[in-house]
């Protein structure tokens, strides 16, 4: 594909086009990027092929090396999607205190609180947050 891309309204061959086609594509504008890369997420949709998955192969403190396409070379990108916005996944100490959480409590309480009960690391976290942000009280609401 050509540096000119698409306009939203084209239609787009997503077999001949790809995600690489769209990376690089220069404009001051993100939102101008994303409706180029609409029809080609369109035509993925009607060939239910939507989800474009890539492979991670490392990740470190919010960014990761993924493989190209068809197992092209690797390419270091930014996670903007990272809940990891802190770098703090792979920090020693947050590593050392979780592994010290497995070993006490598990991996899981294997349902939500309401259900399972609560363990006395979330009542811990909610007496700081608590205090931390100068309230009476907070309650957390963990997902299993």
């Amino acid at each position: 594909m050509n540096t000119t891309l698409h306009d939203s309204t084209e239609k787009v061959d997503s077999r001949e086009t790809g995600l690489s086609d769209y990376v690089d594509f220069a404009h001051p504008d993100l939102f101008h990027k994303t409706q180029m890369f609409k029809p080609f997420l369109k035509d993925l949709r009607t060939r239910n092929h939507e989800t474009y998955i890539r492979r991670i192969s490392q990740y470190v403190g919010g960014s990761a090396l993924i493989e190209g396409e068809n197992g092209s070379a690797h390419k270091e990108v930014v996670m903007m999607c990272s809940a990891d916005y802190l770098g703090l996944a792979h920090h020693p100490q947050v590593l050392a205190t979780a592994q010290k959480a497995i070993d006490n409590f598990g991996v899981s309480v294997c349902s939500v609180p309401l259900i399972a009960g609560a363990t006395s690391l979330h009542n811990e976290l909610e007496i700081k947050l608590a205090r931390f942000i100068g309230s009476d009280a907070c309650v957390i609401f963990p997902t299993g």
